[in-house]
């Protein structure tokens, strides 16, 4: 693996933790994901 596809790796990760972290101070962006996730089908 790569140096630069580690750092992508790794930065996707910290995004997707951060992404949950702020989603436990903002509960309707919870909801609001779920509720256009639902609009799909």
């Amino acid at each position: 693996m790569t140096r630069t596809r580690r750092w992508l790796l790794h930065g996707a990760a910290v995004a997707v933790l951060a992404i949950v972290f702020a989603a436990y101070f903002n509960p309707h962006l919870l909801v609001e994901l779920a509720g256009r996730a639902w609009a799909c089908f």
